[in-house]
């Protein structure tokens, strides 16, 4: 039913209700952005960034961060938007779509700026190092128009519900519109050809990848999305606004409906015609010789190639001369090997956490190859091994161990069980010992004999 004058409480004031923030809030929310993007972006700033995309995508997978916050400042508007808080007239001193808008922008400008103050010095660091395609750049602003839209979203819950449960309600719906288009892409939509991640805050990647690139029409149109989103959540809160005053009947509700419809249907069409999200990159490496050692990375990584270099230096210090001589690669994925080389693939740098990792599994990569694991074909097979199998297995195991901690990397301790002979030599010994056996080893044939020998 409508509300008399009699049933609304004194509001606090027309500044109250249309500025609202306390400096002290602002700063409230200035902080929870930048905590979010420090959170976000932690593994970065330890570890490092070389492209711009490394930021783009570390900040949109962890979009759940922003959820929460914006749902949090969703709830703390909540009574201010109650109907008793609300004065909806002829001619009211402000508009309500007004002071929805005022609310809104105030909040957002606070979080994006706390976003941006944490990320921008990466950035920076990042777009220094390696100039990004104007989508990659683009793609930054799509980003923080995607943490406004959040805000939005939690702004209608806020509007929709003035229930203290809206504080669990609303970061909970805003956990929902992050996590639902990837969990329908993994789920639903699997193997059907329709995608839902174009349309989605979060696109479901682990890591950033240097072999493809953001597609123009991805940003454009996910730019859009977003901003019809953002739109259509406040022209909604300020219309429910209204009929919460006014009371609720289906004519009044209506087109609060029909206000939240059209980024319905843009993600309904974008699932049954779904935008290319990547293209791939144009390729292109630098190589570099280090004492025995090749590295061949993107020039966005050539600050890594002597951290590539160093593991594998101490690796191939370890064998004997005849090996060791051999030319050594270490090479990004996507660079294609001419000749005859020992070659170590290293992925990705995005996809390690620190440049102890990175060290640690390059050593391990190549102490691999030297310990003949890749010519043992059975481990590629499904179906229980062999006894004559698993004993290669646990020589082949040794070798790489001994070859690890010859070379001063991090290795597995052995158990009394398994230690043998090669536990307890040294380089020379070792190197003797492997060009003895150095045909059992490249043809995965080694024997609990030959460990003992």
């Amino acid at each position: 039913m409508p509300r008399s004058p009699h049933d609304m409480r004194p509001l606090r004031g027309f500044r109250c209700v249309a500025f609202p923030f306390t400096p002290w809030y602002v700063v409230l929310v200035t902080v929870g952005g930048a905590m979010c993007s420090l959170v976000a972006l932690r593994g970065r700033w330890a570890w490092g960034v070389w492209q711009v995309q490394d930021v783009v995508v570390t900040l949109r997978e962890s979009s759940m961060l922003w959820a929460i916050v914006a749902g949090l400042m969703g709830a703390s508007l909540a009574e201010r938007m109650a109907p008793s808080d609300m004065v909806v007239g002829v001619a009211p001193a402000r508009s309500i779509l007004g002071i929805h808008w005022c609310w809104f922008w105030r909040q957002t400008v606070a979080l994006l700026t706390g976003t941006v103050i944490v990320a921008a010095p990466l950035v920076v660091k990042a777009w220094l190092n390696a100039t990004p395609t104007v989508a990659e750049a683009s793609d930054l602003i799509v980003i923080l128009l995607s943490f406004a839209a959040l805000v939005a979203v939690a702004h209608l819950v806020a509007a929709m519900v003035c229930h203290p449960i809206v504080w669990v309600l609303a970061p909970l719906v805003c956990i929902v519109v992050v996590g639902l288009p990837v969990l329908m892409n993994g789920h639903i939509l699997a193997n059907t050809g329709y995608s839902s991640v174009a349309l989605g805050w979060s696109l479901g990647m682990s890591e950033p990848g240097g072999t493809h690139t953001v597609t123009p029409e991805a940003v454009v149109v996910r730019a859009l999305f977003f901003l019809i989103v953002t739109i259509s959540c406040i022209l909604a809160s300020a219309r429910w606004s209204q009929v919460r005053s006014g009371g609720l009947t289906w004519r009044r509700v209506m087109p609060c409906v029909a206000l939240i419809a059209p980024p319905l249907i843009i993600a309904a069409v974008g699932v049954v015609m779904p935008v290319p999200l990547f293209r791939n990159a144009p390729l292109a490496f630098e190589c570099s010789s280090h004492e025995g050692v090749r590295v061949c990375v993107t020039p966005a990584h050539r600050s890594l190639a002597a951290s590539y270099a160093k593991p594998a230096q101490r690796v191939a210090s370890v064998m004997p001369h005849a090996m060791a001589s051999r030319d050594i690669l270490l090479a990004e994925a996507g660079y294609h090997v001419h000749g005859q080389q020992l070659v170590i693939d290293l992925g990705e740098p995005t996809s390690y956490r620190s440049a102890q990792q990175l060290s640690d599994l390059t050593g391990e990569g190549l102490a691999q190859s030297f310990s003949g694991r890749d010519a043992c074909a059975f481990m590629s097979t499904s179906g229980d091994m062999t006894s004559q199998q698993m004993e290669a297995l646990g020589a082949v195991d040794t070798v790489e161990r001994t070859i690890l901690r010859l070379a001063g990397l991090p290795h597995d301790e052995p158990t009394s069980s398994q230690r043998n002979s090669l536990d307890g030599m040294d380089v020379t010994a070792f190197r003797h010992w492997y060009t003895a056996h150095h045909r059992a080893v490249s043809t995965c044939s080694l024997t609990s004999r030959d460990l003992h020998r």
